[in-house]
């Protein structure tokens, strides 16, 4: 750690991205507290570890996914990343039209932290630009 990183938790987080981006999610289970949650899972499933390496393996080998940090602030027992993804559209969730198109949006990831483990997580992406860049729906009236 550093003399200016406040979490010792960082570690863990800049590990999640790199494993995402290598489509290598190996060893990713000991990064969370026994207890650590979800609090955003989109797919439905458990909110524990298990759900949400699920969730990891599904942005990176099913989207493609590639994350950039952009901004990262953190507190003792928090970790708040603005972050881009990209991602391709895939057929069998976004439709034949959307297969293979990529898309760019926005990101805030928020961890709540104990020690050097992560303890839960809050996902916001821009879901609506996503959309819109597939070619699934239309832009809202003045905007590109």
């Amino acid at each position: 750690m550093t003399d200016c990183q406040k979490n010792p938790a960082l570690t863990s987080a800049f590990r999640i991205r790199d494993a995402i981006n290598s489509r290598n999610l190996t060893g990713l289970e000991e990064l969370f507290t026994e207890d650590f949650l979800d609090l955003t899972d989109p797919s439905g499933s458990p909110r524990g570890v298990e759900g949400y390496m699920k969730t990891l393996e599904h942005f990176a080998r099913t989207l493609g996914m590639h994350v950039e940090e952009e901004a990262i602030i953190e507190t003792p027992d928090r970790i708040i990343a603005r972050v881009t993804e990209h991602g391709k559209g895939v057929a069998s969730i976004h439709g034949e039209e959307a297969a293979g198109r990529p898309y760019t949006i926005d990101a805030v990831h928020i961890f709540h932290t104990r020690g050097d483990l992560i303890a839960a997580h809050w996902g916001l992406r821009n879901s609506l630009d996503m959309l819109i860049q597939l070619g699934l729906i239309e832009p809202p009236p003045g905007r590109k």
